[in-house]
């Protein structure tokens, strides 16, 4: 009885992990800036020199633009009222040249924090460390971190974030613009942490920046508005249904139930089209149960044992 009860609970376990494991975060580069898309937040004035010096232990801004900082380099954007939120697909930073100890290195990872913006503050959204180092660029390539499934990071419509980067060994510089900020809806900066970490969620030192890294933020939206699921302007039971229909499934990104952004449909998207209901439509459903076939095996598993048992 006791290793079926076991077996049961790792069944549920196992259905929870595998409905929030399916995320994925990768690291590529081009020659060229990637194609800018219709909410994507980019600054692509490339001076190809660090501000203030291109060379380690140089320049103004010398130990600002480097994946080796203490704390890390990062970048604000804010994302744009269009749209309720948005998924951010992707990272573009252009490197200026000037690296060591990171390409073609064994062992090396990149790592990036997407915050939250208020004030001074920083409220980490999403942490990916681990990410594999590339192979056969020689550092002046525009370098992507590219983020599927639950490895994507939700945002709101006309709302301030940041994010950051660090590498685990080396360094990797970043190109920016010389003079004043280019970028109207962002500055550069780095937070108050230590060397190859996110300890700290303090905006550090954005006033004494006044440039904007050379980037591309990638922000994918939903074609509807909040829990208009089929797009048709009206929230209801319809939508309801399709994310009932595809619960604890894949999906590609904003369609079939997916509210969020993260390719999957789970119950996250269910309170996310609760949310936006009218309250007379909410008030018909109940919470859909996630994973029904696989609770039902376990039970029949249980009643199962319980009857060998009384038999014996």
């Amino acid at each position: 009885m006791i290793r079926i009860q076991a077996v049961f609970a790792a069944t549920l376990v196992a259905a929870t992990i595998a409905s929030s494991a399916h995320g994925a975060a990768t690291l590529s580069f081009n020659a060229s800036p990637p194609a800018l898309g219709t909410y994507d937040q980019s600054q692509l004035l490339d001076d190809a020199v660090i501000p203030g010096g291109n060379t380690p232990g140089g320049g103004t801004y010398n130990s600002q633009s480097y994946t080796d900082n203490g704390g890390p380099l990062g970048q604000t954007f804010t994302a744009p009222g269009t749209k309720h939120l948005y998924a951010l697909t992707a990272l573009t930073l252009k490197g200026v040249g000037d690296t060591g100890g990171v390409i073609d290195a064994a062992g090396v990872t990149w790592a990036v924090r997407v915050s939250k913006v208020s004030g001074t503050t920083l409220t980490p959204l999403k942490t990916i460390t681990g990410i594999p180092t590339l192979a056969g660029a020689i550092g002046t390539e525009w370098v992507t971190l590219s983020f599927t499934g639950s490895d994507t990071t939700t945002l709101d419509g006309a709302a301030l974030y940041a994010f950051e980067v660090y590498t685990t060994a080396g360094w990797f510089g970043v190109d920016a613009t010389q003079g004043d900020a280019a970028y109207a809806g962002g500055s550069a900066f780095n937070s108050a942490g230590a060397i190859r970490s996110f300890n700290d969620n303090t905006l550090g030192n954005v006033a004494a920046h006044g440039y904007d890294r050379t980037f591309v933020a990638q922000l994918t939206a939903p074609p509807g508005g909040p829990g208009d699921v089929d797009n048709n302007g009206v929230v209801n039971l319809a939508d309801y249904t399709i994310i009932r229909n595809n619960l604890e499934k894949p999906a590609a990104i904003f369609t079939n139930g997916d509210l969020n952004g993260d390719s999957y449909v789970d119950l996250n998207d269910f309170r996310r089209w609760r949310a936006a209901a009218p309250p007379e439509i909410a008030a018909l459903v109940g919470v859909p149960e996630p994973a029904t076939a696989t609770l039902a095996l376990a039970g029949a598993l249980l009643v199962a044992a319980r009857g060998r048992r009384r038999h014996r």
